[in-house]
């Protein structure tokens, strides 16, 4: 294993360092090498969460160059970011928004990356500051006051309803609180305060475990189970295992989610990545490599070394030089292949388990 652990680190690294644009702009898939699938959708866009995780990669490597470009951006280019201090689902390299939908988790990961290199590079206050405002400015003590998009951006919460990601508001936290790290403000620190206490909360005593959306409206396509929860231990470090209400939670992703070792996003899947005449085929999910990764990393920092190196292995010993988003039980279906932050992924996975 050691020798194919050492062949996907040299490849993720020249993955990764692909994905940055000489702009500074960092893509979720260089979609021009000769190496990126095709019949499968383009990811040449900038994705501030992914972009995140790859900073976060290149921070555990001790790869410079690439962050402050990457803020510079941020600052300079992403399309309405200096009115609104947002940044939105994701942009075209130039800057211009191709998406136009609110992930709060592109704020708050952005600032867990800036708070991360903190340890090599003094943080731009300026970007922090603004980051940081941007969540207080659609936050009202126990919502968000606009409609906020899923990670996986199939669902929309709308404040109307009372809805809530949970993984939106426990991402949102975990910002907010690094930034007060980084440049104290008690108004940061209250509404993560605040964030924490509503996740906390959030747990639905009927299933037993946290649901993926919270909302006036109980529906299953709402409470179901979400992969995206794994959250809450990393990076949010909100829960860990010891608590019985994260423990619950986990075990309904491994019984829903887990199919013959590798972990699908939420229940009730459909998007494969696949494109036929500029449609989407849908023909069903797959496995996504990067949550087994998220898995193994929440496993280990609990303790369950054995089991995190059972999600992280089955990973290692499907693929061989690239890492996809999605892995088939068939040879019809195709993935975004190779996905930045899968890469990614597998560096902060094997530098939690002490393989790199």
């Amino acid at each position: 294993m050691k020798e194919k652990v050492s062949k996907l680190l040299e490849m993720s690294i020249h993955v990764l360092k692909d994905c940055c644009l000489e702009n500074g702009a960092i893509v979720a898939a260089n979609t021009d090498k000769n190496y990126y699938c095709k019949d499968v959708f383009s990811y040449r866009y900038v994705w501030p969460r992914d972009a995140a995780f790859t900073l976060v990669a290149f921070d555990i490597l001790g790869i410079e160059g690439y962050h402050e470009k990457y803020y510079n951006w941020i600052l300079n280019r992403a399309e309405d970011f200096d009115k609104t201090n947002l940044l939105f689902q994701n942009y075209h390299s130039h800057g211009l928004k191709n998406w136009t939908n609110l992930q709060p988790d592109s704020n708050g990961l952005t600032l867990w990356s800036i708070f991360h290199h903190q340890k090599i590079k003094k943080p731009n206050e300026l970007l922090v500051t603004k980051l940081a405002e941007g969540l207080c400015s659609i936050w009202n003590d126990n919502k968000f006051l606009v409609n906020t998009q899923d990670p996986w951006e199939e669902r929309i919460a709308y404040p109307e309803f009372n809805e809530f990601h949970i993984y939106s508001v426990a991402t949102a936290s975990l910002g907010l609180k690094l930034a007060n790290k980084m440049f104290p403000n008690k108004r940061w620190q209250n509404i993560a305060s605040k964030m924490n206490f509503l996740i906390t909360n959030s747990f639905d005593n009927d299933l037993n475990f946290f649901p993926r959306t919270c909302s006036d409206i109980k529906s299953n396509v709402n409470y179901c189970i979400d992969a995206s929860l794994l959250s809450l231990i990393f990076p949010a470090n909100i829960l860990d295992l010891s608590d019985v209400r994260m423990m619950n939670t986990y075990k309904e992703i491994e019984s829903k989610l887990k199919e013959n070792g590798g972990l699908k996003r939420y229940q009730f899947d459909f998007y494969d990545g696949m494109v036929k005449n500029n449609l989407p085929l849908k023909i069903g999910a797959g496995r996504w490599p990067l949550l087994n990764f998220w898995a193994s990393i929440c496993l280990s920092k609990n303790d369950y070394k054995e089991e995190a190196f059972k999600y992280y292995n089955w990973v290692i010993d499907s693929v061989e030089n690239y890492i996809p988003e999605q892995i088939f039980q068939n040879n019809f279906q195709k993935s975004i292949s190779p996905l930045a932050w899968s890469h990614s992924m597998f560096i902060i996975a094997s530098s939690e388990l002490n393989l790199i």
